[in-house]
């Protein structure tokens, strides 16, 4: 049953994506902070800093917190957790196990139980058996 290799190996690719959006976001945060931003009347008094350098407290910022590094880290993560994943869906495509099959049919191809019973010449009483099987197995 190759297909709870695949499934562990999406949700480790997933985590790396929310590594990669957290440390993006990271960045988006600092660089909002180099915009301009709009007059506020309702507000009373407009306070400004003579020497406040935005461009610099950015790169400054941005080396404290090493982002450039953070990304640079979280892209070559997620690229080498998506190569990984590709791997292991082309082992689970390649796999006899009729677990498999209907795995691949119902999880990466979206097939329905119906169809996947006519392709394979199963009941589809059995694949559905099969699916609720595979539910069981991927939560634990």
């Amino acid at each position: 049953m190759k297909f709870l290799e695949y499934e562990k190996a999406y949700v480790k690719y997933l985590k790396a994506q929310e590594w990669f959006e957290s440390a993006l976001q990271e960045q988006e945060k600092l660089i909002t902070q180099t915009t301009l931003r709009a007059i506020r009347y309702d507000k009373p008094v407009v306070q400004s800093t003579p020497d406040g350098n935005v461009m610099d407290e950015y790169v400054i910022k941005k080396e404290e917190k090493r982002i450039d590094k953070k990304i640079a880290r979280t892209r070559k993560l997620l690229e080498d957790r998506l190569n990984f994943l590709r791997i292991k869906e082309a082992d689970l495509r390649n796999s006899n196990d009729h677990i498999d099959k209907i795995y691949v049919l119902w999880r990466l191809e979206g097939q329905a139980p119906r169809e996947i019973a006519k392709s394979l010449n199963y009941s589809v009483a059995q694949v559905y058996r099969t699916i609720s099987t595979i539910k069981k197995d991927a939560t634990k």
